[in-house]
Parts: structure tokens; sequence; C-alpha cells
């Protein structure tokens, strides 16, 4: 887990990209993509390539986001909490009981602290489960509908699982901010020009900000959404400019003029 720490902000005013042509299988057939070449010359096998037209837009890749930024084996935490599912009412307070003890242990030379083993079966969670210190493993038993399943009840609206820091420890630095200044940013970019890198340096954490303007709002057509068949007067809400800002939380990787290269692409 990252500790916490100050971030910078980049403005992109506007980000919007998607590769126009993509190649469709005839049924039956087997057809090579136009857009990702699996295993390229002199790659491991499982390596995918991604092409990039005329203006920086590719399929996205999320193979960043496994462990470790992914590629790695997951580790092999020991257990030291077993709970079985209860027959009825809410599970999430004994597993989040459970979370809190193993979170309690000393971590051992590798960070880790032990894993809260879920054996298979129903568990019912009214609210939500909160793993906030790095080393923990929440740990099911099997994946499929007779193994650990977790069921998310009740009717508001949350994260089931919410793994990490709290969004309130975000701190931004006065004075970072600064305006992405490429007239099309790609998508899946991880290479963004701005209007100075004054206070920046390879390995700081920042935050790409993508507003929701009007235009863009207009754009999606999110501004002229049709009522559902029997939905009450005003129940649809068209979409307002603020209201669906995106922030992408990323890493220097390197810095090349006014030019700065992220550690993962913003989408």
């Amino acid at each position: 887990m990252m500790v916490p720490r100050p971030y910078m902000l980049l403005s992109l005013a506007f980000l919007i990209g998607l590769p126009t042509a993509l190649s469709a299988a005839e049924p039956g057939s087997v057809r090579a993509s136009e857009w990702v070449i699996e295993k390229p010359d002199g790659v491991p096998e499982g390596v995918m390539a991604y092409r990039i037209d005329e203006r920086g837009n590719s399929i996205p890749d999320f193979s960043r986001a496994g462990y470790r930024g992914g590629g790695v084996r997951l580790p092999e935490v020991p257990i030291v909490v077993t709970l079985t599912p209860m027959p009825g009412g809410d599970d999430g307070a004994r597993i989040q009981a459970a979370i809190d003890e193993a979170a309690k242990r000393p971590a051992d030379s590798e960070g880790r602290r032990g894993a809260v083993w879920l054996r298979r079966g129903t568990y019912r969670i009214e609210e939500s489960l909160m793993i906030r210190t790095g080393g923990v493993v929440l740990r099911g038993e099997g994946s499929g509908l007779d193994g650990t399943v977790i069921v998310a009840t009740g009717k508001k609206q949350r994260t089931l699982i919410d793994v990490g820091a709290a969004r309130a420890t975000r701190t931004e630095v006065k004075g970072s901010r600064h305006q992405v200044m490429d007239p099309y940013v790609g998508w899946s970019s991880d290479r963004l020009r701005l209007d100075s890198v004054a206070g920046f340096s390879v390995g700081d954490r920042v935050i790409v900000h993508r507003p929701s303007t009007a235009a863009w709002i207009s754009a999606l057509g999110m501004d002229r959404i049709k009522p559902r068949p029997g939905s009450k007067p005003g129940e649809t809400q068209q979409w307002k400019a603020g209201d669906y800002d995106l922030h992408f939380e990323r890493t220097i990787t390197a810095i090349d003029g006014t030019r700065l290269t992220l550690d993962a692409p913003v989408m």
C-alpha cells in the first residue's frame, strides 16, 4: 500500500480519442485483429503489442492493473484468521473485525501481515469492508457460485470492499497545477505536454484532472437523456458540467522538456 503523500494536479482540458476502425471476425472464422498483435516477434509468450494510429490512439492495455504492475505471481500469504458463513444475517462486522485483527499483526520482511480466509459459502455485507493497512489479504475459496460469494445487501450504493488509504488523505500541493497543452490526447496515451514542468520531479505522484465540460457532455448526448418508460416527471437527471470530472492518479517516470511520461496511460 502506498503511504499517503501530497500530489500535484494536471488539468486536461479535453480528452477524447478512440481507434476508428476495428476488424470484426466473420462467424466460424479465425481472424487476426488489426489493433492487437498476440506474441510479437522477440517477446515472451503471452505478451501483446498494441497498434497506435496516426493520432496516438490505441486499444487500452490494462495489464498494469495486476499485482505490482502485472506479470508477477501473487504471494502466498499465511492465513491468520478463518471464517465460515452464517446461515443468515449480516457478516460484515465479523469480517471487518478479522481484517482489523490481521492489520494489527507485525509485518514481515516483505510487508505481509496475514490473510483472512473466507471459506466457501455466501456472506452478506450491509455496509462496506475497509482494508486500510498494507500486507493484509482477503482470500476466498473458489471463484464460482459454489465458492466464496460476497453479496451486498441493502439499497445504499457504496464501494463494497474499499482498499487503500481514505480519499480524505489526499492533499494537493499548492501552486502545482499545470495545464495540459496537447490539442489532442490520444486514447491510452501515457505522455502529456504541459505549459511548464516547474516543480515536478521523476517519482512525483500527480492527479490528471479531466473536467466534465458542457461541450463534452453535449458530445456524448448526456444533456439530452430521454426519460425511461414509466419514469416519474423530473426523475431523469441531465448531466451538468462539473458533475462527472475524471481523476487519474499517476506517477511521473520521465521528464523530457515540457513533456511528462506517466507510469500508466490515461483512458
